[in-house]
C-alpha cells in the first residue's frame, strides 16, 4: 500500500491494509500486521521500503510514498560572513540552535565581540549555518597626536581598515610633509572609525618692532606674528 506522509509523522499498517496514527521514521520500528518491523533504510527519491526482520515469517514488503523534508531552517538577522559593530538579534524558522557550542534560542541577541557561528538543526536533521563577526573596536592611529601642531613631517599609520586624509584616500605609513591643517579618518570593515585632527607648521613667527643685535637707548614695543 502507499501512503503520502511527512517523514517523522506517524504511520501504522493493519492486517486489512488500513493505516492509523503511530510513530514512523527511517531506521526505527513501526507496527505492521501487529508485528514490529524495522524500516529497511532504502531511500530512493521519496520512496522508503520496509521489510519484516523476522526470519521465521514470510517476507513482507511495505512501500510508503514519503514526502521527505529536505528544506533546512531559515536563519534571519544577519548575512553570512558579515562583520558588524552592532549587536545581532538572530531568529530561525524551526529546529534547535547552537551558538559557538552553546544552546541558543531563536530571537536571542548576540552582543559579544569576536567571531560567531550559529548552527540550526531541524527535526529531520537538516542544518543551516551562519558565521559572522562583531567588532566594536575602532582602528588605532599612530604616528600623530590628535589636535597637535607639529613642526616636522609625520607618517601616520593605522591598525586596520581604510583611511582618508582631508577626504582623499590615504595609505597607512604615507608621509605628510606639507604645511596645513589635516583630518585623518580611519574606518574598519565593521564601520568603526577614528578621527585625528592635526596641523603642520614649519614657519617661525615673524618678530617686529626690534632689530636683532641692535642696541637702542629708547623703549621698544616688539611684536610677533
Amino acid at each position: 500500500m502507499t501512503r503520502s506522509n511527512q517523514i517523522g509523522n506517524p504511520v501504522a499498517i493493519g492486517n486489512d491494509g488500513s493505516y492509523a496514527t503511530a510513530e514512523f521514521h527511517p531506521f526505527v520500528t513501526i507496527a505492521a500486521d501487529g508485528d514490529l518491523i524495522r524500516v529497511g533504510a532504502t531511500v530512493n527519491g521519496y520512496t522508503v521500503t520496509a521489510e519484516r526482520n523476522y526470519s521465521d515469517l514470510d517476507e513482507q514488503s511495505i512501500t510508503l510514498n514519503i514526502q521527505v523534508d529536505v528544506v533546512p531552517p531559515i536563519i534571519t538577522g544577519i548575512t553570512q560572513g558579515t562583520v558588524t559593530r552592532e549587536n545581532v538579534a538572530l531568529s530561525f524558522t524551526d529546529g534547535t540552535g547552537v551558538l559557538d557550542g552553546s544552546a541558543f534560542s531563536s530571537g536571542e541577541t548576540v552582543a559579544s565581540e569576536g567571531g560567531h557561528t550559529l548552527t540550526v538543526t531541524d527535526a529531520t536533521g537538516n542544518t543551516s549555518n551562519v558565521t559572522f563577526t562583531i567588532d566594536k573596536t575602532p582602528p588605532v592611529v599612530l604616528g600623530v597626536v590628535h589636535n597637535a601642531i607639529q613642526n616636522t613631517s609625520v607618517s601616520p599609520t593605522f591598525t586596520e581598515g581604510t583611511a582618508t586624509l582631508n577626504g582623499n584616500l590615504f595609505l597607512s605609513g604615507t608621509t605628510v610633509g606639507a604645511e596645513g591643517f589635516y583630518t585623518l579618518v580611519a574606518t574598519d570593515e565593521a564601520g568603526n572609525s577614528t578621527q585625528v585632527i592635526f596641523a603642520l607648521d614649519f614657519t617661525a613667527p615673524a618678530v617686529g618692532g626690534v632689530v636683532d643685535g641692535v642696541l637702542t637707548n629708547s623703549s621698544l614695543t616688539p611684536t610677533f606674528s
